[in-house]
């Protein structure tokens, strides 16, 4: 069953939308010129991390976003607790660790601020447009009343919905993976022990900034969590698809409602107040998050005001799409085929 429903998402679109995908990436990577040879990854001359007092990076955001009020208590309030994450830092000694030596912001950049955001987005959308594929199919060939005729018939449903996540994520795998291989082969990879908030870091907020993480994480560290976030975005989008295509019995409908919802992910924080809390929840939207992917698992640089703004915004959009599916799964039940 898991594989018969999976199949109804394999259109010939959808493997040229992947190929397509992958050609871009790749060009990505290819266009981005590749830095001279450092040689062995040195050690930094100094520890960034020593003495170094957040309120700087709080002032900073203040000022380049003209924050006042309770926008600016908030981001003082955020840098005073990133505080203690630099004090830890500082103890371990992390801003000695040489991560990818002098090109250390360089290719963390192009990796994480630049390809990794574009393939998110890419199989973030492709995986909801996969899965309300997958759920309209039988509506749309008018098999479904025959299917649907019997409760047992209906239970086709959740069947559907598992194939859509599996495919979602099959196709997120192989994407992401021939994109990563890429990368690797051209720039090389390494430092995967070393701490990842290393001294020749830099934030992608500004390059006047260390990278700061609020834990202690290495470079293999920071790439599990990035996986993890990003293949937890593409499930969302699933779902989010699925309980869509559920909810509405017309196709074209489900497609409108699901291009509003991505452009209203995209343009509510231009609406919006940095240093806000209304602006902090546009943010940690599946999309906004997928095209923040270079600043997870840090300050942000005024993306959020909470720590952790990626987990918490991840595990809101999981809340948000559990209740979507909720309602379809009785809509389901209920639906007069007739």
């Amino acid at each position: 069953m898991l594989a018969a429903e999976m199949r109804k998402g394999l259109s010939r679109a959808v493997f040229v939308l992947v190929f397509l995908m992958i050609a871009l990436n790749i060009a990505l990577i290819l266009f981005e010129p590749k830095p001279p040879e450092a040689g062995v990854p040195a050690q930094p001359s100094s520890d960034v991390f020593e003495g170094y007092d957040t309120a700087v990076l709080a002032d900073a955001v203040i000022a380049r976003d003209r924050l006042s009020g309770d926008g600016a208590t908030h981001v003082r309030e955020l840098y005073a607790s990133l505080q203690k994450s630099v004090d830890d830092k500082e103890i371990h000694h992390d801003g000695l660790d040489p991560y990818l030596g002098e090109n250390s912001a360089y290719l963390h950049g192009i990796l994480y601020g630049r390809v990794m955001v574009v393939a998110w987005v890419e199989v973030g959308v492709l995986g909801m447009l996969v899965a309300m594929t997958i759920v309209g199919y039988d509506r749309a060939v008018g098999v479904q009343p025959v299917i649907w005729s019997s409760t047992v018939g209906r239970a086709v449903w959740g069947w559907k919905l598992l194939a859509s996540t599996v495919l979602a994520l099959a196709v997120a795998v192989v994407v992401i993976g021939v994109t990563m291989t890429v990368f690797i082969g051209r720039f090389g990879c390494g430092g995967w022990s070393d701490q990842v908030s290393s001294g020749w870091n830099r934030s992608l907020a500004d390059p006047a900034w260390p990278f700061i993480t609020w834990d202690r994480m290495t470079g293999l560290d920071y790439l599990g969590a990035s996986l993890g976030i990003g293949m937890g975005l593409v499930v969302c989008f699933a779902l989010l698809g699925a309980g869509l295509a559920s909810l509405l019995r017309h196709a074209v409908a489900g497609f409108i409602v699901a291009v509003i919802i991505v452009l209203a992910m995209v343009v509510a924080p231009v609406a919006l107040t940095a240093g806000h809390v209304s602006y902090s929840l546009a943010m940690m939207t599946p999309l906004s998050l997928a095209l923040s992917a270079g600043r997870w698992f840090t300050d942000g640089g005024g993306v959020a005001i909470w720590p952790h703004y990626e987990t918490l915004g991840l595990i809101g959009t999981a809340s948000v799409v559990t209740l979507l599916i909720s309602a379809a799964f009785i809509a389901v039940r209920k639906e007069d085929l007739i």
